[in-house]
């Protein structure tokens, strides 16, 4: 399979997936790849492109596709609640999701440090094919993430940074599961995309803020885990 370069004025095999989703259907999709190499950067230009193509500005779909853009639990509720009420008053659904960060923000873990709020996310995961036409997961793998998010990856995207590139481009290889008559799973292999790895520089401090915010609420969690099981320690006389 041919490698395709994606250029400024064209789509990506990712956006073009997403746009035909677009308004009725619904598309799930695992962004795979190393810590920094540029995961977060295609799903977002890929949101980008797809919005663009349903009449926005360029500089209008940069922004709203910022906005997709989810890291803790709770603000994907948050995100889910009003992409109901979005529905209730427009009748339509929201367009694309990007949960950022899973291991970090929806590792296993969570399933016993927040129990309620894991439990009221599951719920709504369960309706969310009524409220949203794009799900799109990132994370370094799905190994160690929630267990009810391993399903949502109808295309698992894999991005890697091969050194023929040069510096600013990677390598997209998009894969699509298929579930046979007997309940086996394969993987076929579906596009090659070469992307440049950026963001308009506004749109890059804003995403990077709001990222560190998360990362900064995560760490938090962690010590708060660590100092409960200090003191019970010390309590049991360890």
């Amino acid at each position: 399979m041919k490698d395709r370069d994606v250029n400024n004025d064209e789509i990506s095999s990712l956006g073009r997936l997403l746009y035909n989703k677009i308004p009725k259907e619904f598309g799930s999709y695992a962004i795979i790849g190393r810590r920094n190499v540029g995961k977060s950067t295609y799903a977002i230009k890929a949101t980008m492109e797809a919005l663009r193509k349903t009449g926005l500005s360029e500089e209008e779909a940069w922004e709203k596709a910022l906005g997709c853009v989810c890291f803790t639990i709770p603000e994907v509720i948050d995100c889910l609640r009003s992409a109901l009420t979005a529905k209730r008053e427009t009748g339509k659904k929201l367009e694309v999701i990007i949960w950022d960060d899973l291991r970090v923000h929806a590792s296993g873990s969570k399933y016993f440090t927040e129990f309620r709020l894991v439990e009221q996310l599951r719920g709504l995961f369960d309706t969310i094919k009524t409220l949203v036409n794009n799900v799109i997961l990132t994370s370094p793998s799905m190994i160690g993430v929630l267990g009810f998010l391993k399903t949502y990856d109808d295309y698992e995207i894999r991005i890697h940074h091969p050194s023929n590139l040069g510096e600013r481009k990677r390598l997209a290889k998009g894969y699509q599961w298929n579930t046979n008559p007997s309940g086996q799973r394969r993987i076929y292999r579906k596009f090659r995309d070469v992307y440049v790895c950026r963001m308009p520089t506004n749109i890059y401090i804003r995403y990077m803020h709001r990222r560190d915010d998360a990362t900064e609420k995560a760490l938090f969690g962690v010590e708060k885990i660590y100092g409960e099981v200090e003191e019970e320690k010390i309590e049991r006389g360890y």
